[in-house]
């Protein structure tokens, strides 16, 4: 009896921990494709900066991106 028990115990604990690890690799799974886009987004980002920059051939100025509101 107290055999038997021991015996549910662990099932469950090793249901419960399957679970758990699911649940956590599916978390995980998706944090790894938000970083991904945000990677992407970066690199066209630059990528259309290092264009425009080749086009023009100055920099951007950085002025008018954090002080737009005051121009």
């Amino acid at each position: 009896m107290v055999q038997a028990q021991a015996e549910q115990m662990k099932a469950r604990a090793k249901q419960d921990l399957a679970r758990r690890l699911s649940a956590l690799s599916h978390k995980v799974e998706g944090k790894q494709a938000r970083v991904e886009a945000r990677r992407s987004r970066q690199a066209s980002r630059l990528a259309r900066q290092v264009e425009r920059i080749r086009k023009t051939g100055r920099e951007p100025c950085r002025l008018r991106r954090c002080c737009a509101w005051f121009l």
